[in-house]
């Protein structure tokens, strides 16, 4: 008799484990993306901060100076997000069809 019972206890315990394991990857809410970003190459350094309340400000500093920069952001799919048209563009970033910027977020 306790054979079958703990065969059962390590299916529960594995479906448990499995379900916060779940819970915690598949988790790309507005709380999870929000928080300070930063992006450095050679001649650019971009510092953008996605607020909860759907927000962003963003400073971009370049050989042409600083530039600041305030709008909002909305979060669609799993962890995409599109930025207002007041987001200023890196280097090579490609727009939408609307002017808008774009951007992707991966848990490592």
């Amino acid at each position: 008799m306790k054979k079958p019972v703990r065969v059962g206890g390590i299916i529960i315990l594995a479906l448990a484990a499995f379900w916060v394991w779940w819970s915690v990857a598949s988790n790309y809410d507005v709380g999870f993306i929000s928080g300070t970003y930063i992006f450095r190459n050679s001649v650019t350094k971009c510092i953008l901060y996605l607020r909860p309340d759907g927000t962003f400000s963003q400073e971009l500093n370049s050989e042409g100076g600083t530039q600041n920069a305030q709008g909002h952001w909305i979060r669609y799919g799993e962890a995409h997000v599109e930025f207002s048209n007041e987001f200023l563009n890196l280097p090579g970033e490609e727009l939408d069809a609307a002017g808008h910027a774009h951007g992707q977020f991966e848990k490592r």
